[in-house]
């Protein structure tokens, strides 16, 4: 199952709130944890494992690109990723850029690097899978956040404490030192009718679970987001029964 959690310029200790989120995160990921803490102490990444892809510490996250450019953590499964591995060495090859030797087998190195390659719109119209991404650019100083096409993977992010903050399980907000986000009264009504909240919200306030097929770009310096959407459902919908006669022509060579 795997989860993700970070903090963006917190101002408590980073190092001991961010193990406390992994610590919550136990249950979804039992056989590994591990950290990643920028130089200026402004980024701090968790992750938790379930290893099920490449067994080895080669799978290991958070996990740097080979050009140390990325940091990601990712919670899910890319089902194509060799087939994604492929495209992405046989473009970087013909642009004379070096990927480098791959360290393991697992999908997470696959995609960071085609991520860093091809840009995060370009690197998820590739893969098919399921997942909750967080990618550091270091050069840019940005944090991308994206969640799969149908929302199998959860993501919540916010104002935590004065602090940017997101992760896999909402409980794992709760942990962090100075938590104190009121419960959304708002929402109650959408709970009650629906068993559920729906996307963008939660029932924190301050707090919102990333919309299925977005992305959402932070700026580490100013905390600013902008959100994208890389794929709509309606959209497919659409054009499903164009795609559908169009191959149908092709095939009878009109």
């Amino acid at each position: 199952m795997c989860g993700i959690a970070g903090l963006i310029q917190f101002k408590g200790d980073a190092e001991k709130n961010i193990r406390k989120m992994n610590d919550r995160m136990l249950h979804r990921g039992p056989d590994d944890g591990g950290i990643y803490i920028s130089d200026d102490r402004r980024v701090a990444l968790g992750h938790r494992r379930l290893a099920i892809v490449d067994l080895s510490k080669n799978g290991a996250q958070p996990m740097k690109s080979h050009s140390e450019k990325s940091v990601i953590i990712y919670n899910g499964e890319i089902y194509n990723a060799a087939e994604v591995k492929e495209l992405l060495l046989a473009d970087a090859s013909s642009k004379g850029i070096d990927i480098g030797p791959f360290r393991g087998t697992s999908d997470t190195e696959v995609l960071v690097e085609a991520i860093e390659h091809f840009g995060m719109k370009r690197a998820l119209s590739l893969c098919k899978g399921m997942f909750a991404i967080a990618v550091y650019d270091l050069e840019k100083g940005t944090i991308s956040f994206a969640r799969d096409r149908v929302g199998e993977k959860p993501l919540y992010y916010g104002n935590v404490a004065g602090a940017f903050a997101f992760a896999s399980d909402i409980g794992c907000l709760r942990v962090v030192d100075g938590f104190d986000n009121e419960i959304n009264t708002d929402v109650l009504d959408m709970y009650f009718e629906e068993g559920y909240i729906p996307a963008p919200y939660s029932i924190y306030k301050g707090i919102n679970k990333l919309e299925p097929g977005t992305i959402l770009t932070l700026n580490v310096e100013t905390l600013q987001t902008q959100s994208e959407v890389y794929w709509s459902m309606a959209e497919a919908a659409k054009k499903g029964p164009e795609q559908y006669f169009y191959r149908q022509q092709k095939r009878s060579g009109r």
